[in-house]
């Protein structure tokens, strides 16, 4: 599934904060403009009010030094609040854009997500180490009060190399991509598949990224970094509730493979916690796939495996097969 977002821009020369005067190309006589036609989870013009939606404007710059591919100053990064924005005046030349939405709900201040790579100045102009921190929304998570937006917790992403010319007008369909995947865990109807009744079930995750490189390596590779381990908790397990309902345990993560575990704990204390690795049914390791579900369905009593199945968003199920993913990558630098 792709997003898409409206947004009607006509593109201006804007100085980069924290660079001289002379690091802004000067604008050319003639206007050139830009049309970026988009469409969002926020129809029209409507207030974005789960999502905080980030225009990033890139150049090449050859008085700078070599260390900077692309420059992206501050003022090149702009905060979009509404599905209409205009700009005027940009030199004509080359650029990349990007396009990023991050989440602004449950507790999550979606402005305090666009970041700095790992190792970065805070104050870097670099456009390759602007990064996503979504460590805050995988800590949002771990409270079970916002679990219900977890449908509002993806990260999406267009970037795009475009040349603008002299009097003449650029019109861009944008599209962007889902680059978290969805993790669904379903245990079944609780009284069906553990011996007792259940206190709490944790799901313990270790080596998730936490950060989003927003560059693509012009290829539209997803490049994270900074690993750590999460564990989520759940306390309200309904049991002989005769509602024949599945008790599914839903997160959004970013694409990793998964190191991961099924704690159960019963409320009668004489019965052993258990613990079960959670690997696919040849015990080899699950991945979470960008725009990908990965459903994992739980066999308790019988056997403690799980089946996996990878889906789109559109629920087309596919078991144990790999959809031509070509995974992820971890580093830190990278070109233009």
């Amino acid at each position: 599934m792709n997003k898409q977002i409206i947004i009607g821009l006509t593109l201006m020369s804007l100085m980069a904060a924290g660079c001289s005067n002379n690091d802004s190309p000067a604008a050319d006589e003639r206007q050139v403009q830009a049309v970026f036609k988009i469409e969002s989870r926020a129809d029209g013009t409507e207030t974005l009010t789960d999502e905080c939606l980030r225009m990033f404007i890139a150049d090449r710059r050859q008085e700078h030094d070599n260390t900077e591919a692309l420059h992206c100053g501050e003022d090149w990064r702009i905060d979009l609040t509404t599905n209409s924005y205009e700009l005027s005046g940009m030199t004509a030349q080359w650029y990349k854009f990007a396009f990023v939405s991050v989440p602004n709900c449950a507790g999550v201040d979606g402005k305090s997500l666009f970041t700095v790579a790992e190792g970065a100045d805070e104050k870097t102009c670099d456009f390759n180490e602007l990064a996503i921190d979504y460590a805050p929304v995988l800590e949002a998570q771990q409270t079970e009060s916002n679990r219900t937006s977890v449908d509002k917790l993806d990260v999406w992403r267009a970037v795009m190399n475009r040349w603008l010319q002299p009097d003449q007008v650029l019109t861009e369909n944008v599209t962007m991509q889902r680059l978290t995947g969805r993790l669904e865990l379903n245990l079944g109807i609780p009284e069906d598949q553990f011996r007792a009744e259940v206190a709490s079930i944790a799901v313990t995750l270790n080596g998730v990224p936490q950060k989003f490189l927003i560059h693509d390596e012009d290829e539209g590779q997803i490049i994270t970094q900074n690993t750590q381990n999460y564990t989520f908790t759940y306390t309200e397990i309904p049991w002989n509730t005769n509602t024949g309902q599945d008790y599914v345990v839903t997160l959004a993560l970013p694409p990793h493979e998964v190191q991961a575990a099924l704690v159960v704990t019963y409320k009668d204390d004489l019965i052993q916690q258990e613990v079960y690795p959670i690997v696919d049914s040849n015990k080899e390791a699950v991945s979470i796939k960008a725009n990908t579900k990965t459903t994992i369905l739980f066999n308790g009593m019988e056997t403690g495996e799980f089946e996996v199945r990878y889906a789109g968003f559109n629920e087309n199920a596919v078991i144990d097969v790999d959809d031509e993913w070509n995974g992820w990558s971890e580093q830190t630098d990278g070109g233009e």
